[in-house]
């Protein structure tokens, strides 16, 4: 019978953080640069950090999806769900059905997909920083 202690859960928990943390921030440095400039590592494992805690109401359980809300709280702020223009993504959020980053990143390709040219949108604006 193999049995583990709550001592290696805890370490595998932490090996797993930093390894998310570590796989996502190369990612993100080489496709978004300008999203992560001026953020240090350890600067970006807080935000990660903030991230996890922020996404956990909605009930995020694919890594997935915890590096999809990351991506777009890189892109419309911290607190991007509570924003009024986002109430069509705090009902997604809320539902409890799986894959709600996927779907949610494919209904905002649909929302802010580039306009016509003689079309004006009102964009949204975020930061992020880790304060």
């Amino acid at each position: 019978m193999i049995s583990i202690t709550f001592n290696q859960i805890e370490e595998f928990y932490k090996s797993s953080l930093e390894n998310f943390r570590t796989r996502t921030f190369n990612y993100l440095s080489n496709s978004n640069k300008e999203k992560l400039s001026g953020i240090s590592y350890h600067e970006y494992c807080i935000i990660v950090d903030r991230v996890i805690e922020k996404s956990a109401p909605f009930d995020l359980r694919s890594e997935r999806d915890l590096f999809l809300f990351l991506s777009f709280i890189f892109e419309f702020g911290e607190d991007f769900a509570a924003a009024p223009e986002m109430d069509w993504l705090r009902s997604i959020l809320r539902d409890p059905l799986p894959m709600k980053m996927e779907r949610i990143f494919d209904a905002a390709l649909l929302r802010f997909r580039p306009p016509p040219s003689n079309v004006k949108v009102k964009g949204i604006q975020g930061g992020i920083h880790a304060n």
